[in-house]
C-alpha cells in the first residue's frame, strides 16, 4: 500500500473516530454545527498525530477546520455561495498555512503524517 493511500485510509478512519466519540458523548442537540466541526478537527488531529505537542496539534486542529469550512463555502453544501465569506476562510486557511510552514511542526512528524497533512489539511 502506498503512502498516499495509507494517509487516504487514516484519514477516513479519524473522521469515523471523530463522529463516533462525538455520538457517544453528545446529543444532536446538545452542540450546534460549528462546535461539532471544531471538535471533530480536534479529535481527528489527536487521532493523527498523537506524537506531537498540543500546540503543534492545536495548529492542525485549527488548519483542519478552517479547510473544512472553506471546502463547505466553495460548494455551496450549507449555505449559498457568498464570495466575500469565502474570500474570509480563504484567506485565513492561508494564514494557518503560513503559520504552519514556519513554525516547525512538519519536521516533528514522521512521513506518513506529512503525507497526511498534505492530502488532509493543505490542499483543497
Amino acid at each position: 500500500m502506498s503512502e498516499q493511500q495509507k494517509a487516504a485510509e487514516l484519514l477516513a478512519e479519524a473522521r469515523q473516530y471523530a463522529d463516533m466519540a462525538i455520538s457517544a458523548f453528545f446529543q444532536p442537540e446538545e452542540l450546534d454545527a460549528e462546535a461539532i466541526e471544531e471538535l471533530r478537527s480536534n479529535l481527528q488531529a489527536w487521532f493523527l498525530f498523537p506524537n506531537i505537542a498540543p500546540e503543534e496539534r492545536a495548529l492542525l486542529a485549527r488548519l483542519g477546520h478552517a479547510r473544512a469550512r472553506l471546502r463547505e463555502a466553495q460548494s455551496g453544501v450549507k449555505a449559498e455561495p457568498n464570495a466575500e465569506r469565502e474570500k474570509d476562510l480563504k484567506k485565513k486557511w492561508e494564514a494557518l498555512k503560513e503559520n504552519l510552514l514556519y513554525s516547525g511542526v512538519m519536521d516533528s512528524l514522521t512521513p506518513l503524517q506529512r503525507e497526511i497533512v498534505q492530502r488532509g489539511f493543505v490542499c483543497v
